[in-house]
């Protein structure tokens, strides 16, 4: 993947990158900047997210959240949304809601990238019978309407101190509504069948930046990869032409050694990792051939 890219810098499980910043008011030059060096984070789901919770990660030496607000309690239907079956107007209880949460991350001085689970046409699997939802990628109404959600939403949020970045749609998976669960030969025939369609990851992209900077002009905006944010799904990315981007992998493995509720103490690095197969261990060497793509 070629892109005017800047510095690199790890996220929990991922990686971004950052582009050439343009011309920027105060507080975006602010949240630019911020990325301009290693930073320590952790992501956040939980339905109650209060001044304590801000206060604890702050004492925990962490500099951002990453919050996805789709668990806290919803005045309709889906939080924010109202309902992702026909999204209209962001829900102005539940941007109250928001905005006391990020009232409460800046005070702690902790800053916040602000994360979706659920868009219009792709509500949230936990919140869908555990079924994944994949009208936004076949439905060009549902893309409109998931343009719509993010100018309205990045309007009201315009120069909250606390946002740091907008992450449009945490680990979209277009493809795998499509039959694709690993990028093959066979991936990239579909990827040129579907250019210009719903299904295709780069013009969301491109619409959402769009979306976004037509009520935010220059707030930093987080894109994942496709096949959840893969590394593999990161080299498939085309990058969008806009300044202050960043650019997201998640990175999981092995995954019984990053989960802390399968690990329980039973694994550490590197002496006691879970074996890949019999005989073969995770090693550092295997950890970057993991995420080799990225640099692709």
């Amino acid at each position: 993947m070629t892109a005017r890219v800047g510095r690199a810098l790890c996220l929990a499980t991922g990686l971004l990158a950052l582009a050439a910043p343009g011309a920027a008011g105060e507080r975006s030059a602010d949240a630019a900047s911020f990325w301009e060096r290693p930073r320590r984070g952790a992501n956040c789901q939980n339905r109650h997210v209060g001044p304590d919770y801000w206060q604890a990660a702050a004492g925990a030496g962490l500099d951002f959240i990453r919050l996805l607000p789709d668990a806290l309690p919803a005045a309709e239907r889906d939080f924010l949304l109202g309902n992702a079956d026909a999204f209209t107007s962001v829900n102005e209880r539940d941007l109250a809601v928001l905005v006391r949460a990020l009232d409460a991350a800046d005070k702690a001085g902790v800053k916040v990238v602000l994360t979706m689970l659920s868009l219009p046409g792709a509500r949230w699997r936990q919140l869908n019978g555990d079924r994944d939802d994949g009208r936004l990628w076949r439905e060009e109404k549902y893309q409109g309407q998931a343009m719509a959600f993010w100018t309205q939403l990045a309007g009201k949020l315009r120069g909250h101190p606390a946002l740091v970045a907008y992450n449009p749609l945490n680990e979209p998976h277009p493809e795998r509504g499509f039959g694709f669960e690993e990028p093959d030969e066979k991936f990239d025939a579909w990827r040129a069948r579907t250019k210009g369609a719903p299904a295709d990851l780069n013009r969301f992209n491109r619409r959402v930046v769009e979306a976004i900077r037509g009520a935010d002009p220059d707030a930093p905006i987080l894109l994942d990869g496709a096949f959840y944010a893969s590394p593999a799904g990161l080299s498939h990315l085309d990058p969008v032409d806009s300044s202050n981007i960043l650019y997201a992998f998640h990175f999981y493995e092995p995954w019984a050694y990053t989960t802390f509720r399968v690990n329980g103490g039973r694994y550490a690095y590197p002496d006691r990792m879970p074996a890949r197969e019999p005989g073969r261990r995770w090693s550092a060497r295997v950890l970057r051939e993991r995420i080799s793509p990225v640099s692709q």
